[in-house]
């Protein structure tokens, strides 16, 4: 169990009061895509955060961080694995109902942060910026 800076013990893996740990409650879901979350460099320190659960439900995920003040982004975890592409809604992206059968490997990339912030980062994140939205 960790602690937070006012003392409350939090578990490891999902973040929660261990009252309320969900760990043996997550699901592993084997998917044909590879996850990869661009998680912004200060929310790697909240206890709570969804990109800590996905990861725990799916294998074959990875968490990136973006926003390290004296490091550039390194694009390759987006673009080593094959196609990959943005899970972002906007006027561009195409439902994934309409999506055609996609190669694989293939990664689908999210931005983790709040709504603000992942509009910004879908144009700051080098190499997300120009992936097809889905």
């Amino acid at each position: 169990m960790g602690t937070r800076a006012y003392g409350k013990p939090r578990c490891e893996g999902c973040g929660l009061w261990p009252s309320l740990c969900l760990c043996d409650r997550i699901p592993r879901v084997e998917l044909p895509s590879r996850v990869l979350v661009v998680q912004r460099y200060g929310e790697r320190f909240k206890p709570t955060n969804t990109a800590k659960l996905l990861l725990a439900a799916l294998p074959h995920s990875e968490r990136v961080y973006f926003g390290l003040r004296d490091q550039v982004f390194d694009t390759r975890p987006i673009t080593e694995h094959g196609p990959a592409y943005l899970l972002f809604p906007d006027e561009e992206a195409i439902p994934a109902d309409r999506l055609p059968p996609l190669p694989v490997p293939h990664t689908f990339v999210v931005l983790d942060g709040t709504w603000h912030q992942c509009s910004r980062m879908r144009h700051r994140v080098p190499a997300a910026r120009d992936l097809p939205r889905v």
